[in-house]
């Protein structure tokens, strides 16, 4: 499973109880959670995060092919965008997960 929420420390902290709720419903679920590199200390230690990966801000088309390069070898079947921003549709789009989940239908989300 994949979780994106790139910025806001508070954001970030606020997913937390759905990832929670997904762990204990999905117990064997493994997490990725994306979240800029300034705030992955946040997410380090969090019981439910299995494998943080760090988004660079302002980073390059060539860091982001590379980025969703990495997600896309993980095979994920679910994609959570919380941020629901043009970079995480991107991103969550280019993980190749067979399901994405986020807010509104801005980027195609159901």
């Amino acid at each position: 499973m994949l979780a994106l929420q790139l910025r806001r420390v508070g954001d970030i902290l606020m997913t937390t109880p759905a990832l929670r709720a997904l762990k204990a419903r999905f117990p064997q679920a493994e997490v990725t959670y994306v979240c800029d590199g300034a705030y992955s200390p946040v997410l380090r230690a969090h019981e439910c995060v299995d494998t943080l990966v760090p988004y660079r801000s302002g980073s390059g088309l060539r860091e982001h092919l590379r980025l969703v390069a990495t997600l896309r070898q993980r095979e994920f079947d679910l994609a959570l965008d919380f941020e629901s921003s043009a970079v995480t549709a991107m991103l969550a789009a280019g993980s190749g997960a067979s399901r994405r989940i986020g807010f509104g239908q801005r980027h195609g989300y159901a």
